[in-house]
């Protein structure tokens, strides 16, 4: 009987189970995941001994892992038989989220020569992957051949013989070679770059912002989207990310027939940094896949959208934008974001967590991966204390829960400046940050002007140069004192977008977060000091003079002025 594993069919995604008691197999759909992209456009292609493949490895837990990749090879001749051989290719370790790229050389094998024709092997990759704890993934096997053909040799995915010119590991029904002959060169093909999109339903997506990105619910570009491209036979014309501008690359199809395009809730953009999007169903946090079928005849750049629109195509386009936009010249990282209509809006344990309140808003959606972008570049969580709530009637949290933050309330600031920075890394996202003006729409209810009033709840805020020049300063000007421990985020809002766009200053973004990354310490460690501890950090990139500009402006360089640390200031 074949063994099932050997059957030939291309499979891309492999069930790793993850065992033992250190186990933890709800944090991925798949802990990790094998690609040979030179797959991608043809069942079949001319290949040469010397030739290299390439194939991708993926970790995607939490954890770091020692891998092992072997590829056991079993080949049929006319002149040998029983030839069945494992060559290790690769042992390495390989970082939580990351991936090996690595070529794959058959020349490098003790292979039999395939001169005869018909002669073949089969190519069977093994990995495994071992935790930490010592213990071991499942294996997980795909097969692919290479074959003496009358056109040459040839690499192919599945294996089209007539029955009696194989072993029975390489079995494929008579159905399906006569399938496959009567489909070979019997229609003409049509070359196209599909380019995806994704659906999306956004609540403060509208011309009438006044910011730069995203105004409408208009379809956007699926930018490094996972896709797979394929016809019911089983062939597959496209798998792998695709382009930062959401499309293929032209690609051959068969004019006329059905395909259909698989999308998956996961990306790779610029620098090989990854976007996860998955959604809480019966199995845990997984990933959310959407199909269209489409038909083409002739050859062009075809528009091909996601099939539905839900949270997790809103997640999927607004993250794709803001990381192809800032990835804070951070490389390789691998951002996961979990929706779950009971969750909290927040960025914990290295996850972004959104509710539908969250994932159907721009301006939350990007705040949180702001929170992300800074626990990446500074290697953790920076250390910010919520607990303050006080500062007045005008700077407290009322109505929300305890230890929370509004763009009103005074707070310590090392949460403010947080906060902050969150509301940056949105409000860069989202308006054109080579420009000065800004609009940034908020999403709590809050008495945004003092006017003892909320009725202009979750208000457009205009963070350039505030919507009231009385009220710019807020914690200085509306808030309780003493000022040196507080903070507003709103102010640091204010500061970081001024920072950035002033012609004076216009300070990168990738330095603004190295600055803010850099700060000495954890930020919470001495409220009083916060500030001039960023000043020290500025000064090592030649930026504090623009800082301290920005800072007097929009009043957050409060400070004990008798601390040494800001003597020089």
């Amino acid at each position: 009987m074949p063994d099932p594993a050997f059957d030939g069919v291309r499979g891309k995604t492999l069930d790793g189970l993850e065992s033992g008691p250190d186990a933890n197999v709800d944090d991925v759909d798949n802990l990790f995941e094998f690609e040979m992209p030179v797959f991608d456009r043809s069942s079949e292609m001319e290949f040469d001994f010397k030739d290299s493949l390439q194939a991708i490895i993926s970790n995607n837990t939490e954890r770091d892992m020692e891998t092992d990749i072997v590829f056991r090879v079993i080949c049929i001749g006319k002149d040998y038989d029983d030839y069945d051989k494992s060559f290790s290719v690769e042992s390495k370790s390989l970082a939580a989220y990351s991936y090996l790229d690595m070529a794959v050389t058959p020349a490098d094998f003790d292979l039999p020569p395939l001169e005869n024709e018909n002669d073949a092997c089969q190519f069977i990759p093994i990995i495994h992957f071992t935790n930490g704890q010592g213990y071991k993934m499942q294996e997980s096997k795909e097969a692919f051949f290479l074959k003496n053909t009358r056109d040459g040799l040839m690499i192919m995915n599945v294996f089209p013989f007539d029955r009696g010119d194989h072993a029975p590991e390489m079995k494929s029904s008579p159905e399906e070679t006569a399938r496959m002959l009567e489909e070979k060169g019997s229609r003409a093909t049509v070359s196209v770059n599909i380019c995806a999109r994704w659906k999306v339903n956004y609540d403060d997506a509208s011309l009438n912002t006044g910011d730069d990105y995203f105004t409408s619910n208009l379809n956007k570009q699926a930018r490094g989207v996972y896709l797979q491209v394929y016809d019911g036979y089983g062939n597959y014309a496209y798998y792998g990310y695709v382009g930062v501008n959401g499309c293929t690359g032209n690609i051959n199809v068969v004019a006329g027939r059905d395909y259909t395009v698989k999308f998956k809730s996961s990306a790779t953009l610029s620098n090989s940094n990854k976007i996860y999007v998955k959604y809480y169903g019966s199995s845990g946090y997984t990933s959310a896949y959407y199909y269209r079928t489409v038909n083409w005849t002739t050859s062009g750049t075809k528009i091909v959208s996601s099939s539905l629109q839900d949270n997790v195509s809103n997640i999927a386009a607004s993250t794709g934008w803001a990381l192809y936009k800032h990835n804070g010249g951070m490389s390789g990282k691998s951002y996961t974001f979990r929706y779950r209509s009971t969750n909290d809006n927040k960025h914990s344990g290295g996850y972004v967590y959104l509710k539908s309140f969250g994932a159907s808003r721009k301006y939350i959606t990007a705040h949180e991966f702001g929170h992300a972008i800074m626990y990446k570049k500074h290697g953790g969580y920076v250390g910010s204390n919520y607990t303050h709530n006080g500062g007045g009637s005008s700077c407290i949290t009322q109505g929300l829960k305890p230890n929370e933050h509004m763009l009103t309330s005074q707070e310590y600031q090392s949460c403010a400046m947080n906060e902050g920075w969150a509301h940056f890394y949105s409000a860069v996202t989202w308006n054109n940050d080579e420009e000065t003006d800004c609009k940034f729409q908020y999403y709590k209810d809050c008495d945004h002007d003092n006017d003892s009033s909320t009725s202009s709840s979750r208000p457009l805020i205009n963070c350039e140069s505030g919507e009231w020049t009385e009220y710019k300063k807020w914690n200085i000007n509306i808030c309780d004192s003493p000022y040196g421990k507080w903070g507003n985020e709103r102010d640091w809002l204010m500061t970081l977008w001024d920072w950035r766009t002033n012609p004076t200053s216009n300070v990168s973004f990738n330095t603004i977060l190295n600055v803010l990354s850099g700060i000495s310490g954890t930020w919470s460690s001495n409220e009083g000091d916060l500030y001039c501890r960023l000043y020290d950090s500025a000064e090592s990139y030649g930026v504090e003079d623009e800082l301290q500009e920005v800072a007097t402006y929009n009043g957050t360089n409060v400070f004990y002025t008798y601390l040494p640390q800001c003597s020089g200031i």
